[in-house]
């Protein structure tokens, strides 16, 4: 069957060869490699991070991020090759495409190229193909006789790239209920660190598609008029490609919410996402294909992420020390890493009974009790170092912890991090503590060696 294949030009010698054959065999090229990038899927390959830049901005209100040179592949199988890092500016300027008939990548023109309004929005900013011509070539003036030797062309089809701020409208979005949109809502128009970590947090969750999922365990079988899963396609991206504000050439880099005062964060992990295969299954995709696996792991890095910034801003150890999780956060990931006080460690050996741990270098860190308030978690239990990354891996299969429904959380210490603070007083590594959905299969049973005495679980 050679209907719709790919069509090469077959050469032979004593052809006449021009210029639409030679362009016909580049397209046919481009086509191969589009098949190619369609196997690899979609997503982020390397690189492409996003963060807010030092350079100040020679424009008012014009804010500047630095993104990192890096790979990606759209939904249409094409490369995005930023090849070095690169300052944006969040200001569109007026620019002249070439026709669809020119350039290779005429199905990728933005929609619209007006000038980005500022003000109070959450945007998603993404990458896609673009294409431009540089330098000249003279003509020999076949076909224009009357033009020999005089006329030009364009040398070189530069393959580049292009950045789109598109705003993500939560008054029209799709796929949340009308209790969730009020409250991001109302937190959008608070500006104390709380509301902000709040709003960032469930923004995110818009995105991974939280509420949209929790709908799976209720009805599985339950289908759309085309017979396939409604999982298929969920979460805020997903309803922005249904009204093609993202189209298939984009590849979303980071959620910006940006106010009068500025941008107020840049977070990746909400959109960002590593290269992920088609759907394996129209009917179960949840549990057949790659992108739920890649959401549990973007979840993770987006909460490590935002914790991280929140230290940043909490430069006082008395105000990292109150942080309340339910103040912060909507949710938090089914499994997670919080760097703690190493006095709570000193605290907890103390109370179990555990040899005293002096404590010469202080880290900063939450205050588990603290943090924890209002939640349901039991007293935490020691584990080995070598069960957290398997540990870590299996949280990712289940649901985000919805700190609403003050379900069960697992606190693990880990054996190896506790003994090297006790050991090494003056050169203690950062204290931590893991905690778990509790859905998650207990690892805490009682059990002790005698050489790790002090930390061990007992009944």
């Amino acid at each position: 069957m050679l209907d719709n294949g790919i069509r090469n030009i077959n050469f032979f010698n004593g052809r006449l060869l021009s210029a639409e054959d030679l362009s016909a065999e580049q397209a046919a090229n481009r086509q191969r490699l589009e098949l190619l990038g369609n196997a690899v899927g979609e997503g982020i390959a390397y690189g492409l991070e996003v963060r807010l830049s030092e350079q100040p901005s020679p424009l008012k209100m014009t804010p500047l991020l630095k993104v990192n040179a890096g790979l990606a592949v759209n939904r249409k199988g094409r490369t995005i090759c930023l090849p070095e890092d690169t300052i944006v500016a969040l200001l569109a300027e007026e620019e002249e495409y070439a026709a669809a008939t020119e350039g290779a990548f005429a199905a990728c023109v933005p929609p619209t190229t007006a000038v980005y309004q500022t003000g109070t929005g959450v945007f998603i900013l993404t990458i896609a193909p673009a294409e431009g011509f540089d330098g000249t070539a003279p003509m020999s003036g076949l076909g224009n006789t009357a033009n020999a030797g005089r006329a030009c062309g364009k040398r070189y089809a530069i393959e580049g790239v292009q950045f789109r701020l598109i705003e993500m409208n939560m008054n029209n979005l799709e796929g949340i209920n009308d209790d969730t949109r009020s409250e991001v809502l109302a937190l959008m128009n608070q500006a104390d660190v709380a509301s902000l970590s709040k709003l960032r947090n469930m923004l995110a969750h818009l995105c991974f598609g939280t509420e949209q999922l929790t709908e799976f365990a209720r009805d599985p079988f339950k289908e759309t008029t085309a017979g396939t899963s409604p999982f298929i396609s969920y979460g805020a991206i997903d309803a922005m490609r249904q009204k093609n504000k993202i189209t298939d050439c984009d590849v979303p880099l980071a959620m910006i919410y940006w106010t009068a005062e500025g941008v107020q964060f840049v977070d990746l992990w909400s959109v960002r996402r590593r290269l992920v295969d088609r759907n394996t299954s129209v009917k179960w995709p949840l549990s057949a294909d790659e992108r739920k696996q890649a959401e549990g792991e973007a979840m993770f890095l987006q909460f490590q992420e935002q914790l991280a910034a929140i230290a940043d801003l909490s430069s006082q150890q008395s105000v990292l020390g109150s942080i309340i999780a339910s103040d912060y956060f909507r949710y938090l990931p089914a499994a997670g890493i919080l760097p703690i006080t190493a006095s709570y460690i000193q605290a907890y050996q103390k109370e179990s009974g555990a040899a005293p741990i002096s404590i010469v270098k202080q880290s900063r860190g939450l205050n588990p009790p603290k943090f924890f308030q209002g939640l349901t978690t039991r007293k935490p239990v020691f584990i080995e170092g070598a069960r957290v990354e398997n540990l870590l891996s299996s949280g990712r299969h289940y649901l985000p912890i919805d700190l609403t429904s003050k379900e069960l959380i697992w606190v693990y210490l880990i054996r190896e991090n506790v003994e090297t603070i006790a050991k090494q007083p003056l050169t203690a590594p950062q204290a931590f503590l893991i905690f778990v959905n509790g859905n998650v299969p207990f690892l805490g049973e009682a059990r002790y060696n005698v050489s790790r005495w002090d930390y061990s679980n007992f009944v």
